[in-house]
């Protein structure tokens, strides 16, 4: 299946021709990833499929994916967010990435987290629920 890059009216990736600037971004993500996949590994739990990262320059949003492709996008503004809130983007992503869409009051996947976020939503509890999904994806994987 080829997933051509459309994206909505506003929406610009960080081309080629960009490079050293893409890849910091990318590589921010991408050891994001591989801190997660440790944290995994820790508890016994397999390590994430690979995860394709496309770093957006703008967006209305602070992420997006294709559903179940394994293909995140995020924008250069959400991969500068603090630690914790960067975290929170970039797991809601992945789980879409491995599958799954928006659950209204999910504390990691509704479709408005920050509304939850804001109220003041720790980084444990949003964990506690990426090994949820994680979990019933590595078990029907």
């Amino acid at each position: 299946m080829k997933l051509a890059n459309r994206y909505s009216k506003g929406v610009t990736l960080h081309s080629k021709s960009e490079g050293d600037l893409r890849y910091s971004l990318r590589r921010k993500v991408i050891n994001l990833i591989y801190e997660t996949n440790r944290r995994l590994q820790a508890l016994g739990m397999a390590r994430l499929p690979r995860i394709e990262v496309r770093v957006l320059k703008e967006a209305d949003y602070a992420g997006m994916a294709y559903r179940g492709t394994n293909i995140i996008h995020i924008t250069e503004c959400a991969i500068n967010y603090q630690t914790a809130k960067q975290r929170l983007v970039i797991w809601h992503e992945i789980v879409h990435g491995l599958g799954w869409g928006h659950v209204e009051g999910c504390k990691l996947m509704d479709a408005n987290p920050w509304r939850l976020w804001s109220n003041g939503v720790e980084e444990s509890e949003v964990w506690e629920t990426f090994l949820k999904y994680v979990t019933e994806y590595q078990q029907k994987n």
